[in-house]
């Protein structure tokens, strides 16, 4: 039976630790000694994507809060390439954000195509271009 003090016994036990890291007999591992080689479950999936698109979704706020005012197609295409890239790569899209500030989403479409990005992300590319125009 799984009770309070149990988790509290594994979690002593255990420590945490939130990179992945390999155990002392070489499992890549990350929090409580989960197992990473083990793989998830769809549900874990799931919840993990979740957790991600908040988190992203907030940098965004910090950083470009009128994302949230952009009509949908276009706010999806900004999360997709924010979720993918971070910000750190993301806010290297001057251009792009600038087309995306002037409303122009001929040019943030060009822009998206004239980055090492595009050449990296294979399909997803042109769909989220697609995505983008739909709203021009």
């Amino acid at each position: 039976m799984i009770t309070e003090d149990l988790v509290e016994l594994i979690k002593e036990d255990e420590g945490c630790v939130l990179t992945p890291y390999k155990d002392t007999v070489g499992v890549l591992t990350i929090g409580y000694g989960h197992n990473l080689e083990e793989g998830i479950d769809q549900e874990t999936a799931e919840f993990i994507l979740s957790r991600d698109l908040e988190k992203h979704s907030k940098e965004l706020d910090r950083h470009k809060p009128s994302w949230r005012e952009l009509p949908p197609n276009v706010g999806m295409v900004v999360l997709s390439m924010q979720y993918n890239m971070g910000w750190n790569r993301f806010s290297k899209f001057v251009k792009f954000w600038a087309a995306i500030e002037e409303d122009d989403l001929q040019e943030a479409g060009r822009q998206m195509e004239d980055s090492k990005w595009w050449d990296q992300i294979k399909t997803r590319g042109p769909k989220l271009r697609n995505l983008l125009l739909s709203e021009s």
